[in-house]
């Protein structure tokens, strides 16, 4: 509750985008507002000149209705295809159940052995920062080094790993006591969601 009533407070408080107040027409509010986060004058010659380089920009575009857009979306075969990818990937990261794993994390946690307050513990808190880590590593040295490609294969042969060991453990572990095998299905999950931040994230 607390993060979401700060997070409100602060985009209240937020200048709205230059670029969408020129696209409104109130080239006055954008220029103030690049000032700022220029941290010089108004009427200095730099944010003069990218206002008047954002004032080209959106003066030369042409809008296009929703229909327009998805007419012009499928036109060609090399046009669907570049507009289908970003849809394609979008629908295949949530497909790979992430999300699942995330809100349900505690209650996998009891499922593998852990109860209590460890569940929780592991499940949202350690789970969670595992999760940034993995995801600011992977932006800053695997992206660029690696490939996006080759991220996204891997991550996702990772992430089935994973589920299949974690999934067979379930199938066959009955007696929900702690085992040497149940702590490595717990650093199974952990692998899960940190090949998710490598590949699909």
């Amino acid at each position: 509750m607390i993060p979401a009533c700060l997070l409100l407070y602060f985009i209240a408080s937020q200048f709205e985008s230059p670029r969408w107040l020129a696209e409104q027409g109130r080239f006055d509010e954008a220029r103030h507002v690049v000032a700022h986060i220029r941290g010089v004058d108004a009427h200095d010659a730099r944010v003069q000149e990218e206002i008047q380089a954002i004032k080209k920009d959106v003066q030369g575009r042409t809008k296009l209705s929703i229909r327009e857009q998805a007419k012009e979306a499928t036109s060609s075969k090399k046009m669907l295809y570049r507009c289908s990818i970003p849809v394609i990937l979008m629908a295949f990261q949530q497909l790979t159940g992430v999300n699942a794993v995330n809100y349900y994390s505690p209650t996998i946690f009891k499922e593998l052995g852990l109860g209590g307050a460890s569940a929780g513990l592991l499940g949202t808190g350690i789970y969670g920062i595992v999760k940034i880590i993995a995801t600011v590593i992977a932006l800053v040295l695997g992206v660029e080094q690696w490939g996006r490609k080759a991220m996204l294969v891997w991550g996702g042969l990772g992430q089935a790993a994973c589920m299949l060991f974690i999934g067979g453990y379930l199938a066959f572990h009955g007696d929900g006591g702690l085992t040497i095998m149940s702590y490595l299905a717990i650093l199974t999950l952990y692998l899960y969601v940190i090949s998710f931040s490598f590949g699909w994230s």
